[in-house]
């Protein structure tokens, strides 16, 4: 029987330690987790792409994908490092099941705010030009259904951006922001976009999705 290897991928404006309380969790689970750590502050997207393309290159020559199921799991714009890796086909053969946990699947209206009323952001923090939603139709991001892809929102909007939101949202992140075709599994859950990836409940909920397919036990 495979063993399963979890990648975890941070968000904009964070590195590896922000997603070291959800490894901790899915580790007394009884996976074994890495970390990407990331340039989504100031470098663009593209660079994060090619760091986890060259961890998966990597993966596939050492034979630990032959021998291991390999899991993406990415908390907000890491999600969007693993769609759009994945839409090199040579990529898919490696990954086995992904998680998104509030990830801006469908482009993001606080990014689309900055990039009105604060556009100096976007030249320093590089990540916000690709959220946009008139840009994010240039991207590249997986969308099919040759590997299980499940989506985890959140729908607490109690921080002060989430005010600017008129739907259902995190407080970063609407949930239909979240949605997206072929999921496997799809789940919201009343937490808020920096507490969603770091819970017990979402760990359990994960867990199951990484075993069986769902994200319920049963």
């Amino acid at each position: 029987m495979s063993d399963y290897r979890v990648i975890l991928l941070h968000g904009y404006n964070k590195d590896e330690r922000d997603m070291y309380p959800l490894g901790e969790l899915l580790e007394e689970e009884g996976f074994v987790v890495d970390y990407l750590n990331m340039p989504l502050t100031f470098g663009n997207m593209e660079e994060s792409v090619y760091l986890l393309k060259e961890l998966l290159c990597d993966l596939k020559n050492s034979g630990i994908s032959q021998r291991d199921e390999i899991i993406l799991i990415g908390h907000s714009v890491g999600g969007l490092v693993i769609r759009a890796a994945l839409a090199d086909r040579r990529m898919r053969r490696v990954v086995d099941r992904v998680v998104l946990i509030s990830t801006p699947n469908n482009g993001c209206k606080l990014a689309d705010m900055a990039g009105k009323y604060l556009p100096f952001l976007k030249k320093i923090y590089k990540p916000l030009k690709s959220l946009e939603r008139k840009k994010f139709q240039e991207l590249r991001l997986y969308s099919g259904k040759d590997i299980e892809v499940a989506a985890i929102a959140g729908s607490e909007p109690e921080m002060f951006l989430g005010r600017f939101l008129a739907e259902k949202n995190d407080g970063r992140v609407e949930v239909e922001e979240v949605r997206v075709k072929n999921l496997k599994d799809f789940l919201v859950l009343p937490l808020n976009h920096k507490a969603i990836h770091k819970k017990l409940g979402t760990a359990k909920y994960i867990a199951n999705f990484i075993k069986r397919g769902s994200f319920r036990a049963d």
